[in-house]
């Protein structure tokens, strides 16, 4: 019995030992036919034998593909775009569940800032009427200053008149006096109280003069002392009022209820919406959105063959023919700006579906204008992988 299953085992392992030698003998023998059928990727045709550039692209909006963010741990209350939806510079696009509460606090911004103006005005104000009272008071005083000293004047002036009288009368009695003329002592003695009498007013009145114009100077000081500490204290009473800080505070809380209502940063069409209500903000984009008007395909052109478009594209402008087999028709397009080529040499991020294709080549994208008409099909297709065929001036 275990002689039979030995011998089983045997004739298995040889069977499986002759169906390897027969595999690998046909592989030997038709590897040079299945090699020979697979296409060679033996060097580009020369330039003057080449009537087109061929390379991989990715269709693209005109204006690039924008991913909308807010700020990570807020929470969407509602997306207010859909899908397919054309949206216009700053238009609201996500309402955040945070916005109403920053827009209570830009309302109360808002208010503290308008308290504080109106402190400020009543303020200004009070300080406006306080100086102009000093200053009618020391109008008031230098009006009265003149006619006081006036009225000053004259006095001075009749007393100076009654005692130059009172001395020609104390002259005349002591002449007659001395005359020999009978004269009453009382008489003389009268004449000379009458003159001291007015030279003691002269004296009085004198001083009473030079009193009020000191009196006037200090008074006019006082109030000018008055006026420069009234306005002094306006000053440091509206420095007390934080009127700029609020300005700055009321600018703070209407940025930050700004980024809580997520805008369109340009015009475009909405490409995809991954939020919903009730989700958190995260790393992961909101939505995108497909910027500027129509598609464009940017093609990633060997490094070999960019000097051969820029020497076709000196004839005049490219004409371009996109396909996939995701398209019914062939897209047309055109090159007609040298700065639709870039100028940077990078790693291909396109790959062929090929098996003998390079994984890893040097490109350069060039970007090509899509016609509208042609173009209108592939609008949902955004980021579709296409062959991007580039013609040779005269041979289209």
């Amino acid at each position: 019995m275990a002689s039979s299953s030995s011998r089983s085992l045997l004739n298995m392992a040889l069977i499986g030992l002759l169906g390897f030698v027969v595999g690998s003998g046909c592989v030997y023998f038709y590897k040079d036919r299945i090699v020979a059928a697979l296409p060679k990727a033996g060097p580009p045709p020369a330039p003057q034998d080449r009537n087109a550039v061929e390379a991989l692209g990715r269709l693209r909006p005109s204006g690039g593909v924008i991913a909308i963010q807010a700020t990570p741990g807020d929470r969407v209350e509602e997306v207010l775009v859909k899908q397919g939806e054309g949206v216009t510079k700053d238009q609201d696009l996500v309402r955040l569940a945070s916005h109403k509460d920053r827009k209570m606090e830009e309302g109360l911004a808002r208010l503290q800032h308008a308290e504080a103006v109106a402190q400020k005005t009543a303020i200004e104000a009070a300080g406006k009427a306080k100086v102009a009272l000093i200053d009618a008071e020391i109008a008031q005083l230098k009006g009265g200053r003149q006619p006081d000293l006036d009225g000053l004047d004259a006095k001075i002036g009749v007393i100076e008149a009654q005692k130059a009288q009172a001395k020609q009368q104390v002259d005349r009695l002591e002449d007659l006096r001395k005359n020999k003329l009978d004269v009453a002592p009382q008489d003389l003695e009268q004449a000379r109280l009458l003159e001291r009498q007015a030279a003691g007013e002269l004296d009085g009145a004198k001083a009473l003069r030079a009193k009020t114009v000191s009196t006037y100077k200090y008074s006019k000081e006082v109030l000018q002392a008055k006026r420069t500490a009234a306005e002094a204290e306006t000053a440091a009473a509206l420095g007390r009022v934080p009127v700029s800080s609020l300005e700055q505070a009321v600018k703070l809380a209407a940025r930050r209820a700004e980024l809580s209502l997520v805008k369109a940063p340009v015009k475009g069409t909405v490409l995809d919406v991954h939020a919903h209500a009730g989700d958190t903000v995260g790393p992961r984009p909101l939505l995108q959105i497909g910027g500027g008007k129509g598609l464009i395909a940017v093609a990633e052109v060997y490094e070999t063959d960019v000097r051969l478009l820029a020497e076709w594209m000196k004839q005049g402008p490219l004409k371009v023919q996109v396909t996939a087999p995701a398209l019914s028709t062939t897209l047309e397009g055109t090159v007609t700006r040298p700065e639709q080529m870039a100028r940077l040499v990078a790693r291909n991020a396109l790959l062929s579906l090929g098996p003998r294709a390079d994984v890893d080549r040097r490109v350069i994208e060039v970007k090509v204008d899509l016609q509208a008409d042609s173009a209108s099909e592939a609008n949902h297709l955004v980021g579709l992988q296409v062959n991007v065929k580039f013609l040779r001036p005269g041979k289209q």
